[in-house]
């Protein structure tokens, strides 16, 4: 494929572990982008793969070689490695940040679709020359890794502890600002970056070298280290959570082409993030921890070719008519926007998120539709407005339907 834009680049980085994952992202780069691929290794070399727009970087890193010598002074084990390995996006990307001008990050378990590119440009035109990267808004608002705490307490009050980056302000002595936590699977950012992402490899550094338990600090990698600056900057810019989607692992198959089946006809989904295991590799593996991080990846061949042919998909929008809008209106004085709307059938415990292609604004509402009765959302206007935009209503991980508002 030859190279189409200059001066801009995805990027991604990956251990030898990964390699069969990456290989899927690399298929459906091929198919479907127009833009150079850096593909940054950890201590290793790629020299049995060669593409016209994907350069393979090797990276070196010391405390890994360490490790694997039996000298590290602060990886103690696997597991901790693997923690380890979780941090080192931020070292690499800054030691290339002069490569190009615009970067777009992806991890090594992305899909690319026909719409990846488009997300890009439009990247640059709405974020331009930003110092601070741009990562993807959390598909569930809040992000407790699932530990002890709470996101909400009995009386309905924001829990503070349950914060992932709560102890890295602890340890700093600063008080959290409550912000909406972003995954770092896609990430959008620039040559301007570098002290960002420097910040972020000092504090994930710190932590190993001082001795610090990295699974209170770091549980969820360089990721946390990334929310606790955003906080730290009440920084609330992101990309769309359904342009970059999270494609659950263990989401049944049924389902996960379903929707991706109503995000990709209706011009949606940008990037996929998933792994789609083998059963046995679910069974055998997923609950021990050296298992997990050592040895042959089971992938699920068939989940990725049925996806595959429907991200190919051309056909004409797919909407299973869930709701008739009913009016658009547009408060120009007061920066409001309604969109009145009745449901054609009982829609409960469902969620609703607008989204627009152009600005990468999400709105989110959780609500409870009787056929036939008279609701409205509103919303704060946005420089697009709701043109180009949709609406998708979900339940839990499944998506129930896809509407375009006019």
């Amino acid at each position: 494929m030859n190279k189409v834009y200059r001066g801009l680049a995805y990027t991604t980085v990956v251990n030898e572990f990964y390699l069969p994952i990456l290989d899927k992202l690399i298929e459906t780069h091929q198919k479907f982008s127009k833009i150079d691929l850096y593909v940054y290794t950890i201590n290793f070399d790629i020299t049995d793969r060669e593409y016209s727009n994907i350069k393979f970087i090797k990276c070196t890193d010391d405390h890994l070689l360490d490790y694997e010598k039996g000298k590290s002074t602060i990886i103690k084990d696997n597991a901790q490695k693997h923690k380890y390995n979780t941090t080192l996006k931020p070292k690499f990307l800054s030691n290339f940040i002069n490569d190009v001008k615009y970067y777009f990050f992806v991890d090594c378990d992305i899909l690319f679709t026909r719409f990846s590119d488009t997300l890009f440009i439009n990247s640059i035109e709405e974020f331009g020359d930003t110092k601070i990267p741009i990562s993807t808004k959390f598909f569930h608002q809040y992000c407790n890794n699932i530990g002890s705490e709470v996101v909400f307490d009995k009386d309905g009050k924001f829990n503070k502890k349950s914060l992932t980056y709560k102890p890295l302000c602890d340890l700093n002595k600063e008080e959290p600002i409550v912000i909406d936590y972003l995954n770092t699977f896609c990430v959008y950012y620039t040559n301007k970056c570098g002290k960002f992402f420097n910040e972020v490899d000092k504090i994930c550094t710190s932590i190993f070298e001082n001795g610090l338990d990295c699974w209170q600090y770091l549980p969820l990698g360089d990721e946390t280290a990334f929310n606790y600056l955003y906080s730290k900057n009440n920084f609330t810019k992101y990309l769309s959570s359904f342009t970059c989607y999270n494609l659950p692992t263990d989401l049944d198959i049924k389902i996960a082409l379903k929707n991706i089946t109503l995000l990709n006809t209706n011009s949606i989904v940008s990037f996929i993030h998933t792994k789609r295991f083998t059963d046995g590799y679910k069974t055998n593996k997923i609950l021990s921890l050296p298992n997990l991080y050592e040895g042959d990846v089971m992938l699920n061949n068939k989940d990725y070719d049925d996806i595959f042919k429907v991200l190919c998909y051309k056909n004409k929008p797919l909407t299973h008519e869930k709701i008739n809008i009913v009016k658009h209106h547009k408060d120009y004085n007061n920066n409001i926007e309604v969109i009145n709307f009745t449901p054609n059938e009982d829609l409960l415990n469902i969620s609703i998120k607008l989204i627009n292609h152009k600005s990468q604004i999400e709105d989110y509402h959780q609500m409870n539709l009787k056929k036939d009765l008279y609701y409205f959302i509103s919303r704060i206007f946005n420089k697009g407005g709701s043109r180009g935009s949709h609406g998708v209503i979900y339940k839990m991980d499944e998506i129930i339907d896809v509407f375009k508002v006019i």
